[in-house]
Formats: C-alpha cells, structure tokens, sequence
C-alpha cells in the first residue's frame, strides 16, 4: 500500500469507528510506519479538537470519548513498540531515540521526543538524512564548470547594486557578495562516508531571487541560466532528487551546536539583516560554505574549516580541535529552502570565556543576554544570546523560564540540537 492510498483510506478520521479504523491502518502496516505519519497526526489532531471543546466546556466528556482516548492510548501504546524506520541511507536510529507525537504538536506545529531521553521539540520539516560523520568521512566535490556567478547576467550586477541600495536605506546590513556552493544531486551515504555534489553560486544571486520585490523577468533570467547550467551535468550523477537537483538554487550552510568545557551550550538570535529567519533563534554558529573551505586544489571542501571560519567571524577566537566537529545530518527547510548540514563541536573553551567574547561584563548566572562585543561578521551585532546547561530538560525548563518558544527557532536549528543531544548521549554510553 504506497502513501497516496493511504493518506486517501485516513481522511476523515473523526467518530469512533474512523478511529478504529485508523488503529487497523496502524496495526497492518505497523512495518511501514513512515508512510503512516500523515494518519497518526489526523487521528492525534482528532482527539486533540474533541479534548479542546471539552475544556472550553463545549462538549460532554462522555462515554463516546472516554472511548475514543483509550483508542488513542492503544494506538500510543503501539507506537512505543515500533522502531520508526529511518531515512534511506541513514544510519540506525535506536529504540531509545524514537519520535513521539503529543498534543502539542497542534498548538505549536512541532513533534515531541520523549522527555528522558534528548528531549527537545522538533519541528517535522525536514531532515533528509542522519548520521554521525567526522569531517574526513564526507566528501564533497566542486564542479567548477557548472557555476553561476553575479557577472554571467549583467542585468543582475545591477539588481544587486540596486537591493543593497534600499537596505542601506532600511538601515539595514549592505549584503556582500561571495562565492557560494549549492547541492546539485542526491547525497549519498555509503559505507559510512558522505558524498556530495556541489555547484558553485554567487550569493548574490540567491538574494536576488529570493527577494520577494524582485521583478518575475528577472527571476526567468536566473532560472533560465540554471536550465543551461543542468544541461553540463555529468551523466553519472543521480539528479532526479526532490530537493537536491540542478534547479536546487539554495545554498549549503552548516547549523553548528558549539559545546563548552563546562558542558554549556550556546544559542543565539538571529539580527535582522539576515537573509533568512529574522528574529527567530538558532544554534551557536551558521554559515555557508565559501572558497576560503576548498581542499584539494580547489575540487573539494572541507566543512570542519567552514565552521572554524564562521565561529571565528561571529564570535571569535575559540579554543577547540577541527576533529571535534561532528556532522549529524542534512536538512531542507521547507518554508525557506535552505539546506544546511546540521552538527556539533565540544571545544576547549569554557562558558565564562566563550561569552567574554560576546559580552565582557555580565553576569554569569544570567542565560539570557544580548551581544554587545563587535565580531567580525556584521549580521550578529544585533542579536541575542541564550546559554545553558546542555541537557534536554535544563534546556527545556530555561527556554520556557525565559519566554522563548520552540516555535521561535529555525527548523534546521532544533534538529541540529536534537542531534547533537543524541549523539553525545550515545558517545557517554558506549
């Protein structure tokens, strides 16, 4: 049964017998629980309208739904028994890292992962693989011949010229432009080593289509070239891929949870002169991957100088090994397009130095704070700070002391710590 029929066979899942019905869908296809998402939530979005109406006093509590919450609980009780399978090519997601889903998914569109274990909310958008990758196990090869730069379309040097303009007058950060890279076919995960393909695309490119002022023509202008560029693909390269193909205009960042001596994680807002996700918060470094990361000559990059480059350009000098920094996925975000691989870096350096670096004089017991030391990168001189323990729970419990909801964070970020989280609990246990 493929996931059209059923989706088609879940629809209107809301009396008790639909209910039932949707318990039978989960008990016949319980070894292909990845195509029954889309039935759970309308079953958990069901009983969550009906508990709703009850608390607002709308409806009865009576026997109907007495019954329809002990489906409920039968069909949780089975989800518990059932290891979700994980993505293609992903590594093994043990029983004790399973996603669960609770009401509160509707009430702030995110997933709930068990409170004792890594804990933290997640939004269902999208991570397309999981692993866990020193640097040196992923490859990614440049195909220079395949590049997009400002100047191949004159029209769009002056766009450029002219959206800089009007952020200067919004008192916004001017955008610089750079050598980007973007993912042009599927990741590929074997044997334990990643393998990507990359274009090369001018940043500024990317602002200008994504500028909603942006006039339609042009925006041909830039898909058009991207249709010249698909035809110089290699043959090899597997570019049918639902996010990731030559028409994939987004380009590669790194989401990076920085890890203190002490154990303190840091978490930061986001300014707004950002590109994307204005205001919303983040991990402790993001960034994209630029020519000052190539290897080999130019034909590779590696990612771990990506993150160096990035925490030294928003935060500063650190204290940490590159063989430290470890890689944990891959995630679309479906709202923006921004591809980032997602990860992690235990440094050497202590809470109480790496936040001299962003606030001299502050007090230490406060985890909230706001940046008043100028890095180098001028898009972090506006943001916020948020510095914890770094545990599920303490997270949890400080983010809502602090009024900060899940809902404020980038998607890629909170996967990027969900990840973290579950990794370095494996690495404590074994």
């Amino acid at each position: 049964m493929n996931t059209k029929e059923i989706i088609t066979e879940s629809k209107e899942l809301v009396s008790t017998d639909e209910l039932m019905k949707g318990l039978d869908l989960l008990l016949r296809h319980r070894d292909n629980y990845i195509k029954l998402e889309n039935t759970i939530l309308l079953l958990r979005t069901s009983l969550f309208r009906i508990k709703k109406l009850s608390m607002q006093g709308l409806v009865t509590v009576d026997d109907e739904i007495v019954k329809r919450n002990r489906i409920a609980s039968s069909i949780l009780s089975i989800l518990e028994e059932i290891e979700k399978p994980n993505f293609e090519n992903s590594t093994e997601i043990k029983q004790q890292e399973r996603i669960t889903i609770t009401d509160d998914f509707y009430n702030t569109r995110i997933m709930d992962v068990e409170k004792n274990e890594e804990g933290f909310r997640l939004p269902n958008k999208k991570l397309v693989q999981d692993f866990h990758l020193p640097r040196n196990r992923i490859t990614a090869y440049i195909h220079e011949e395949l590049a997009f730069h400002l100047e191949d379309e004159s029209i769009l040097v002056d766009k450029f010229d002219e959206q800089n303009s009007i952020r200067a007058k919004q008192n916004k950060v001017k955008y610089f432009n750079s050598v980007r890279y973007r993912i042009i076919s599927t990741p590929k995960l074997e044997n334990g080593k990643l393998v990507l393909h990359l274009a090369p695309l001018d940043f500024a490119v990317l602002s200008i289509y994504k500028n909603p002022d942006t006039d339609s023509s042009i925006k041909k202008v830039i898909e058009h070239r991207l249709k010249e560029i698909e035809n110089k693909i290699p043959p090899e390269l597997d570019i049918q891929d639902q996010y990731f193909n030559p028409q994939n205009i987004n380009l590669l960042g790194t989401e990076i949870c920085l890890i203190t001596s002490d154990n303190k994680i840091l978490l930061r807002k986001r300014g707004k002169s950002v590109l994307f996700g204005e205001d919303n918060w983040d991990v402790s470094v993001s960034g994209y991957c630029g020519s000052a990361d190539l290897i080999n000559q130019g034909k590779e990059i590696d990612f771990s100088k990506t993150v160096q480059e990035e925490t030294r350009r928003e935060i500063g000098i650190i204290k940490g090994e590159p063989t430290n920094i470890m890689f944990t996925g891959i995630h679309y975000n479906e709202v923006t397009g921004a591809n980032d691989l997602l990860g992690y870096w235990r440094i050497q350096s202590s809470a109480k130095s790496l936040r001299k670096l962003i606030i001299p004089n502050t007090i230490e017991k406060e985890n909230l704070f706001k940046t008043n030391e100028k890095a180098l990168e001028e898009f972090v001189w506006d943001t916020y700070n948020f510095m914890e323990e770094f545990s599920s729970e303490t997270i949890e419990k400080a983010l809502k002391e602090a009024g900060i909801k899940p809902t404020s964070f980038e998607p890629e970020a909170l996967w990027s710590l969900k990840l973290a989280l579950k990794n370095i609990r494996k690495e404590e246990i074994y």
